[in-house]
């Protein structure tokens, strides 16, 4: 075979023109494999953002009436509830519950409290004019007077279940309680109070500027006269056999004055006495108890620590001393409780004499200071 002749008759072959031809085709290629790519991807996001429109405009359609059957099915699963009958009883009886129980009824001294739609609250027996400050107080007599009289006001008690107990089983009877409306068992720490010898008050939370919100039962300033006495009679049902009630108040009662003398005229027609719990309180509601004849008593300071010139046991024994007698403010926390039954023990058994709260607007000096203030 003629090698040359076969080459001769070939065409003539160009290495450049196969190396672009290549390029060409990988070219195309590959940009066909993209455009595909892009194509598809696209399409993809399509149909799921379809489906996803399609999902949300069902659920938006259909789940409000698929929530009321799940709950329809749970609450026929679970319990059947009489709801008009609990809202009602939620409503109309409030705290009245309590009130019904045979543990308030136990406490309650007849003739001394309506049954009305809230609960039970205090009245002044018709027949004898008897009050409860004169029926729940603690008996006491103060005898030759031959020393400085004291009194102490223990402050939210029946918070606590702790504190509360220690101060029942640390501190004498002649000590006072000021029982809490938010306390889980009023009526039973009201009738163990009473079992022990004790007096006990209740908390009316009066706005003021130290605390300006003090629960569901506050009177604020800016209410109404019809919800300030609603709130004022939240505090007054949720228990029974209580001497008065205890609140703290400032000068920013001034501002609706009419309002809270209202309130006070409603609370002594009701038997009630007052115990003012800021030593600092201006006179809007003492004025007004002096012009009643009504018993008001305010506490001096309140007491922290044994030793200092302020809040201390030493400055009450040296306003005892001026006074002749001092009221005192005991928060109930579990070394002030442990300190003033230490120093009622080691002090106040030689040389004062401790009497309840109650007992101070009975004392010839406090009612002859009243008398001067009045005139």
């Amino acid at each position: 075979m003629n090698i040359a002749k076969i080459k001769a008759s070939l065409p003539n072959f160009n290495p450049d023109f196969l190396r672009y031809k290549c390029n060409v085709t990988l070219g195309f290629l590959v940009k066909t494999s993209k455009e595909i790519d892009l194509k598809s991807l696209a399409m993809g996001l399509g149909i799921v953002a379809v489906l996803y429109m399609l999902i949300f405009f069902y659920v938006y359609m259909s789940g409000a009436s698929v929530i009321l059957k799940l709950e329809s099915k749970l609450a026929t699963e679970t319990v059947s509830i009489d709801y008009k009958k609990k809202i009602s009883a939620i409503l109309v009886n409030d705290v009245k519950k309590r009130n019904d129980s045979s543990s308030v009824k136990s406490i309650l001294i007849n003739g001394l409290y309506e049954d009305t739609p809230m609960g039970n609250l205090p009245i002044i027996r018709e027949v004898d004019q008897f009050t409860s400050f004169r029926g729940y107080q603690h008996p006491f007599s103060f005898g030759q007077l031959t020393k400085p009289v004291i009194s102490f006001m223990v402050v939210d008690y029946g918070l606590s279940r702790e504190r509360s107990e220690a101060a029942l089983d640390l501190l004498p009877p002649q000590v006072s309680f000021l029982l809490s409306p938010y306390s889980d068992l009023p009526d039973e720490w009201i009738k163990m109070a009473q079992d022990k010898g004790h007096e006990v008050w209740i908390n009316m939370p009066i706005q003021n500027k130290a605390t300006s919100d003090a629960g569901r039962n506050t009177i604020f300033h800016h209410a109404s006269i019809k919800k300030k006495q609603k709130a004022m009679y939240r505090s007054l049902v949720s228990t029974g056999g209580y001497v008065g009630v205890g609140s703290y108040t400032d000068e920013t009662i001034s501002v609706v004055s009419e309002d809270y003398s209202n309130l006070i005229d409603e609370l002594y027609a009701r038997g009630l006495g007052f115990f003012e719990i800021n030593p600092n309180a201006t006179k809007t509601i003492e004025n007004k108890a002096l012009s009643m004849f009504a018993p008001y008593i305010k506490a001096d300071l309140e007491i922290f620590k044994i030793k200092g010139e302020y809040n201390s046991f030493e400055t009450l024994e040296a306003i005892a001393h001026k006074k002749g007698n001092a009221i005192a403010v005991i928060p109930s926390y579990p070394n002030t409780i442990k300190n003033l039954a230490v120093w009622i023990l080691k002090v106040a058994q030689s040389d004062y004499i401790i009497a309840p709260v109650s007992a101070i607007y009975d004392l010839p000096l406090h009612k002859a200071r009243s008398t001067n203030d009045k005139h």
